[in-house]
């Protein structure tokens, strides 16, 4: 839900109260929560404008400034019009004092760029850091240290650093790092419902939830969006966590429902651990393709009842509205990595899991070298030998073989 834009808004003069000065290209804020409240309220009501904050200051704020319906209470004025915010190397963080109400930082309605800030210590049911219905670019800015609560299992929202919830988000050289959501919520770092985005020289590093450490992207379990657009250019996520405690856990780094497209990044060192827990890096139940990128040194522990310590290719056969969502478990490798994953079910780098819905998994001038899977197939197990097709593709040192059902997959060798 976004609000056009007139045109020259941004770096427009803004007319701010008294509590902060104006200067040229946009309005100075002095080090004071009064004034950027104020700053972002006049923008608003003009029709946007530039806001410039204090050099290296930190805004703390200790009450929430108002409530949307569906997602709560935010700390700062709701951004409708087109605004930016030059950080200056700034932080805007909610108090970490005892007793300090629970509220997210921001939420967008309409256009926001920022250059240069850290978001941190948000705590919401929703988008700790960050809820976006509009459009928001980061750039060379941190969200990080934000929290969300979830109690619905996987699928549930999230996005303990941002939610986006059918807007457009893009990341230049900003990262979304060290973010914890809660065991029974998705999406550590980012869920992207319906939405789209877009990560450039970015980085989704360290977060934790109960599904989709990292990143959730799309449908998740039929319950946030039925689609999304993920795109990661040069770009990292790794040491991202999942932890669902009872049942079906997955993706330690990145759940894709949607589409996904990953071009020269990197998905390592991620982690699943959940019972039936799958996909220590990757889940994927849409349509993703992996171009000169790795996935490597992953885990999925699962009791030896789940798998792919790099990734999960699945169709779930997840319902939209009641129908059956198309194109799902469809994954594409071209000139890429599976190396060095492991777990303690079957498909040490993949497993690729049909179940009732026929998936496709195709792997180009590819590695899986180096992955283990206590239960068999260590680089892939697939329960449908026809689904998988391989191309010069390389199988060295995988434990205890290289792909199972044994034989029956063309091209690997067991």
């Amino acid at each position: 839900m976004g609000v056009a834009a007139s045109a020259g808004l941004l770096g427009a003069m803004v007319a701010i109260p008294a509590a902060a000065s104006e200067a040229a290209g946009g309005a100075s804020v002095p080090c004071s929560v009064p004034a950027l409240v104020a700053a972002i309220n006049a923008a608003n009501g003009s029709g946007g404008g530039t806001i410039n904050l204090a050099s290296g200051c930190t805004y703390t704020l200790n009450v929430a400034d108002n409530s949307l319906p569906g997602i709560g209470p935010n700390g700062l004025p709701v951004v409708s019009t087109n605004i930016a915010i030059n950080g200056d190397g700034a932080t805007i963080a909610r108090s970490s004092a005892p007793g300090t109400p629970r509220f997210r930082i921001l939420a967008v309605l309409g256009t926001l760029s920022v250059q240069d800030l850290t978001i941190t210590g948000g705590f919401s049911s929703v988008g700790g850091g960050l809820a976006n219905k509009g459009t928001v670019t980061l750039n060379h800015t941190q969200v990080t240290g934000n929290q969300v609560t979830g109690a619905d299992g996987p699928g549930s929202p999230g996005g303990a650093g941002i939610f986006n919830d059918g807007g457009t988000l893009t990341l230049n050289n900003s990262q979304v790092n060290d973010n914890s959501a809660s065991s029974g919520a998705s999406g550590g770092g980012i869920v992207n419902a319906n939405g789209t985005v877009v990560l450039n020289s970015s980085q989704v590093d360290g977060n934790q939830a109960g599904d989709g450490g990292g990143i959730t992207s799309g449908n998740q379990a039929g319950s946030v969006g039925g689609g999304g657009s993920l795109t990661l250019n040069k770009s990292q996520v790794d040491n991202n966590t999942a932890t669902f405690p009872a049942g079906f856990g997955a993706a330690g780094g990145i759940a894709n429902g949607g589409t996904a497209v990953l071009n020269r990044s990197e998905v390592d060192g991620n982690v699943v651990t959940s019972p039936s827990g799958a996909g220590g890096g990757i889940a994927n139940h849409g349509t993703m393709t992996i171009s000169k990128s790795s996935v490597d040194g992953n885990t999925a522990t699962s009791g030896g009842t789940g798998g792919g310590g790099g990734i999960l290719n699945v169709n779930a056969g997840i319902a939209n509205g009641g129908t059956l969502v198309p194109n799902t478990g469809v994954l594409t490798i071209n000139n890429s990595e599976v190396n060095g994953n492991s777990t303690d079910g079957v498909g040490g780098g993949i497993f690729n899991l049909e179940s009732t819905f026929t998936v496709q998994l195709t792997v180009n001038h590819s590695q899986l070298d180096s992955n283990s899977a206590t239960a068999g197939g260590g680089a892939i197990f697939t329960d449908n030998p026809a689904t998988v097709t391989l191309a010069s593709t390389s199988f060295n040192g995988n434990t205890p073989d290289n792909c199972e059902p044994t034989g029956l997959i063309h091209g690997c060798l067991g």
